[in-house]
């Protein structure tokens, strides 16, 4: 059997779970160390079976595990001078984010004010992009043209917009997964929607 080895940083930030013991998370995840200093910023590692370390852009990469959900973001800042600038942060099984309902046109979706004349909803979703969670669906009501001037209003009158649907969000993932910020958790269970 061919051992799947790979380089993974030998520094960890914890980012938002500060709780994470980076090698005892490694041992939890399967993944072995083989060699802790392979050189000033890497370790080598034998990974568990289907797992890979993927290249998304020279200077960032994920660990995803055999179903191709990213286990955690490996940023690489090659030209720094300080080897902790590559670092390994986990990531939790669910994220949230914002979704245009209807209506937007597809050339239109990258650009960030016209978004905002458009009924949206926050959406859970799991590491494989699937919704778990859909929140009731927010509007602003435009008053005038958005422009450079008055955008920084807007963006404000967005979130605010928002706030109720983020909160239900956040309580949907309470209630059905408590832990859901620990970068640990939930990944082998299966995905409650609604």
């Amino acid at each position: 059997m061919t051992t799947n080895t790979a380089l993974l940083p030998i520094h960890h930030r914890p980012e938002k779970y500060k709780n994470v013991d980076y090698l005892e998370a490694l041992k939890q995840k399967g993944i072995e160390i083989i060699n802790p200093k392979e050189n000033d910023r890497f370790m080598k590692v034998a990974l568990p079976e289907g797992w890979k370390v993927n290249e998304h852009l020279s200077m960032l990469q994920s660990l995803e595990d055999e179903k191709g959900r990213a286990q955690a973001a490996i940023p690489i800042n090659s030209s720094s001078p300080n080897p902790k600038d590559t670092y390994l942060y986990f990531l939790p099984r669910f994220t949230m984010s914002d979704s245009i309902v209807e209506g937007m046109p597809e050339e239109k979706k990258h650009l960030w004010k016209e978004r905002y004349a458009y009924p949206f909803h926050y959406e859970v979703k799991d590491a494989l992009n699937t919704v778990a969670f859909t929140s009731s669906t927010c509007q602003m009501s435009l008053a005038e043209e958005i422009t450079k001037e008055n955008l920084a209003k807007y963006e404000w009158e967005y979130g605010e917009a928002g706030e109720n649907a983020r909160k239900e969000c956040h309580d949907w993932l309470d209630t059905n997964y408590p832990d859901w910020k620990n970068p640990l958790a939930y990944w082998e269970e299966p995905v409650i929607s609604n």
